[in-house]
């Protein structure tokens, strides 16, 4: 099929979807996470296992500079985590999509041997499937309790991070995001998450949560910069710094409410407040509260919290640009249907014969449409291209338009103009150019023979070669001012006569296949759609 038929408007390049900013981010979200934990990392295709990423500690552990390690595979490197780990991992990985402490021996670059412990991911990193695989070294008796950056919470904050990136619905974020504070510092009883509203200078809680029960958000009130400035919460939202209160009894700035959430005897004493980065911009804040005093360490806990409070903020804005795209697209929509709506009763009003008959070809058209396997878009086009199939003869005077008799040459060299006006009232607004199949050809014909152009055969829009058949069947099946409606099966004659003239002869079997049309001028239908009175008047003399 041949769509080219008109010069559509050059347009500028296209700049990047909304969709393809949010992926760069989230792939921005973990190359920040892996240069940030103070643990082994690296990333290598799952096919030929090349390395596509490493950090810092990873280079260190195995001796080789980042540099000569990125872009080539395990096999050529003399160091590294070996082909045998490395079929050993896909092995027991098989369907999971994760590992957790599969011990593995390798070598460094000075030729010595090093014990690991490794978790391992499953991911896709640019489009290409990948191992994510973080390595921990074995743990003395005498390491000093700093684990909170133990490979078990790297796990935890490795799994958020992936599964924050493939959601989109906000909720459902939050939830996460408040399961892995809990998961990461089981003492914490009480969890917040507030976004910050720059215009208004207000903090509000979006997510709440203490000893497992989600909170009414509606008792948490909003907290504004004007009246609360000197409050914890601002201070991190100003700094953009964590921040951690060893006793929120003693040290709650003035005018601040005392946390409500006491058990009998205990009151909670301690929290942490970690800023939500996204693109260089703070927006919001996690929270986290515990009964014990001094709970929360201001190097390791805020460390993890921001990390994830960090991956959380990216699927946050990526869920509000989605959400914030489909509204777009359904105001968008309303407004077509809207306008396209208006147009068709401004027409009916003004030619009251044409109201029954626009909304009787909308719906055949369509059910065509379905037959012939059009896609929902396209079906979606078809329709409003029927409604404004006849919205040029706006341009067309009443003295025309609304004779009651047959048209002169001259007044018909008039009304054969009313689809260069549609043409010309369409093509200029945005979105309506793609509807214009229909308005602008529906009059053509398959032999070539009709009218603005002259189009000949498939030249013709499929859309407007459907639309011809349902239009003429209408037509003929209906009262006019000079004519009464034709008897149903010499519509049908008239038809099959104009195959391969006026209309292409598949897309008349088509459509008396859909409607039950009549087997050689019989008056017999053969199919259960062609009920009288449910599309047209089939009033017999």
């Amino acid at each position: 099929m041949k769509r080219n038929l008109y010069l559509r408007r050059k347009t500028g390049l296209h700049p990047p979807s909304y969709f393809e900013q949010a992926l760069h981010q989230t792939r921005q979200a973990l190359l920040r996470l892996i240069e940030t934990v103070p643990a082994a990392v690296c990333i290598l295709d799952r096919r030929d296992f090349t390395y596509l990423e490493a950090n810092p500690w990873y280079c260190d552990l195995i001796g080789i500079p980042r540099s000569l390690l990125l872009h080539q595979p395990e096999s050529s490197l003399p160091a590294g985590l070996g082909e045998n780990n490395l079929k050993k991992i896909l092995t027991r990985l098989g369907n999971e999509h994760s590992l957790r402490n599969l011990e593995l021996f390798l070598f460094n670059q000075q030729g010595q041997l090093v014990r690991s412990f490794a978790g391992v991911e499953a991911i896709h990193f640019n489009g290409r499937p990948a191992l994510l695989v973080t390595l921990t070294r074995e743990q003395r008796e005498d390491t000093r309790p700093t684990s909170a950056f133990s490979e078990s919470k790297l796990a935890v904050v490795g799994e958020v991070g992936r599964a924050l990136a493939q959601l989109d619905d906000l909720t459902e974020i939050y939830r996460r995001l408040s399961a892995a504070v809990v998961q990461l510092l089981p003492d914490v009883c009480t969890v917040y998450i507030s976004l910050y509203e720059n215009e208004g200078g207000e903090l509000v809680c979006t997510y709440g949560e203490h000893e497992g029960e989600q909170l009414d958000l509606n008792s948490i009130p909003r907290l504004s910069r004007l009246n609360h400035s000197e409050s914890h919460q601002f201070k991190v939202i100003e700094s953009a710094k964590p921040l951690v209160i060893d006793d929120l009894l003693a040290d709650a700035p003035p005018g601040t409410a005392r946390l409500s959430f006491i058990r009998p005897g205990r009151a909670v004493r301690s929290g942490v407040y970690v800023p939500m980065v996204s693109r260089g911009r703070v927006i919001g804040l996690v929270q986290a509260h515990s009964y014990r005093p001094a709970r929360f360490r201001m190097t390791t806990d805020t460390a993890l919290l921001g990390l994830v409070a960090n991956t959380a903020a990216v699927a946050i804005q990526n869920a509000q640009l989605t959400r914030s795209l489909e509204q777009s697209h359904l105001d968008l929509n309303q407004t077509y249907e809207a306008t396209i709506d208006g147009w068709t009763r401004a027409l009916e009003l003004r030619d009251f014969t044409t109201e029954r008959h626009s909304s009787r070809v909308i719906d055949l058209t369509v059910e065509m449409g379905k037959r012939l396997g059009l896609s929902h878009p396209e079906l979606v086009r078809l329709r409003r291209g029927a409604q404004l199939h006849d919205v040029g003869k706006i341009g067309i005077p009443d003295a025309i338009l609304l004779k009651p008799g047959p048209l002169d040459e001259g007044e018909w060299q008039v009304m054969r103009r009313h689809p260069v006006y549609a043409y010309e009232l369409l093509s200029p607004i945005p979105h309506f150019y793609d509807l214009l199949d229909i308005p602008y050809c529906h009059h053509e014909k398959w032999d070539g023979s009709g009218y603005p152009r002259r189009l000949r055969g498939e030249e013709i829009p499929l859309g407007a070669r459907i639309f011809a058949v349902v239009d003429v069947w209408d037509a003929l099946n209906s009262n006019r001012p000079y004519r009464s409606a034709w008897q149903p099966h010499q519509v049908v004659d008239y038809l099959r006569y104009q195959s391969n003239r006026h209309f292409q002869a598949e897309v008349v079997e088509a459509f008396l296949d859909l409607i039950g049309g009549y087997s050689g001028g019989s008056a017999s239908p053969r199919g259960s759609l062609f009920t009288p009175g449910r599309f047209y008047n089939t009033r017999r003399q």
